[in-house]
């Protein structure tokens, strides 16, 4: 009777494959993150960008309705600021359009549209507003 021996050896440690597909999973999940990151940033700069030219439209808006003089509106805020002062990076464009107005109108109101434009937003900040003379 033939008598075979196995010898059993104790594993220690992680074979070369195993390591390397460790490295390829963890490779993939830091290219992941790395990309979640840079998405992650964009967007946060550009919803602070967004923010300020809200709140640029939202004082252009005040200052119109807070004139006291509403037959010189349209000399007095329409056109387009390049640079606006504080925040060189954006432009404001406002536009006033009077609806009616004449003695045989029944109706006598302006519509104040104003932009804001910067080279980090992806569309513009747009908000327009009504206002009628008592």
């Amino acid at each position: 009777m033939i008598k075979t021996l196995w010898v059993t050896r104790e594993r220690r440690g992680i074979s070369l494959i195993e390591v390397l597909i460790a490295l390829s999973i963890l490779g993939g999940v830091l290219l992941g993150m790395g990309h979640f990151s840079v998405l992650f940033a964009r967007t946060i700069t550009e919803a602070g960008t967004r923010s300020t030219a809200s709140d640029l439209v939202a004082d252009r808006i005040e200052a119109v309705k807070t004139n006291g003089r509403y037959d010189n509106l349209e000399t007095t805020f329409n056109g387009t600021e390049n640079a606006v002062a504080g925040f060189p990076r954006f432009t404001r464009r406002t536009l006033i359009q009077r609806i009616g107005g004449a003695a045989s109108d029944s109706v006598d109101y302006k519509v104040v549209t104003v932009t804001v434009t910067a080279p980090r937003l992806s569309s513009p900040v747009k908000k327009s507003t009504v206002i009628s003379n008592f």
